[in-house]
């Protein structure tokens, strides 16, 4: 079935991506910042399907699986565009199979002008919690401006 056929088109997928690092020589420092390479190369950030999502720019002609789509590591990794849970649902599957631990959080930030959902990732280094946004990574300035950040960093003030 469908269900099935995406499976593995996103194993595929990730066979590829994974192969050719030397995952086993890697310290989890490394691991992390190779995962946020992966992710940071392979999706590209759907403005669009952001949009509908939060019900602007909700005639746009997105079919709403797509727009759906773009939430998932298959939106990500396959299709090649996400939104931010996409993005960091990506993050942690690759991070899992190389055995990080990490974890996919949602929640309410606080942007320059408005509070906004959003989805990142935290990974455990040297028995410290720490934030990897990939999406913010991909759309804003610089390649690790929001990586390896103190969790500090995201909680509300």
């Amino acid at each position: 079935g469908e269900a099935l056929e995406r499976r593995q088109a996103l194993e595929e997928v990730i066979t590829e991506l994974l192969h050719g690092h030397d995952w086993e020589n890697m310290s989890d420092y490394e691991k992390s910042l190779q995962i946020h390479d992966i992710v940071f190369e392979r999706a590209e950030y759907h403005y669009e399907a952001a949009l509908a999502n939060e019900g602007i720019g909700v005639n746009n002609d997105l079919d709403p699986a797509e727009v759906l789509e773009t939430s998932t590591a298959h939106g990500a990794l396959v299709n090649q565009r996400a939104i931010c849970s996409g993005y960091a649902q990506a993050y942690q599957l690759l991070a899992q199979i190389v055995g990080l631990q990490s974890y996919y959080i949602e929640g309410s930030i606080l942007v320059p002008v408005d509070v906004t959902e959003h989805a990142w990732n935290v990974v455990k280094l040297d028995d410290e919690w720490l934030v990897v946004d990939t999406t913010w990574d991909d759309t804003q300035t610089g390649k690790y401006t929001w990586m390896h950040l103190p969790s500090s960093f995201l909680e509300a003030n």
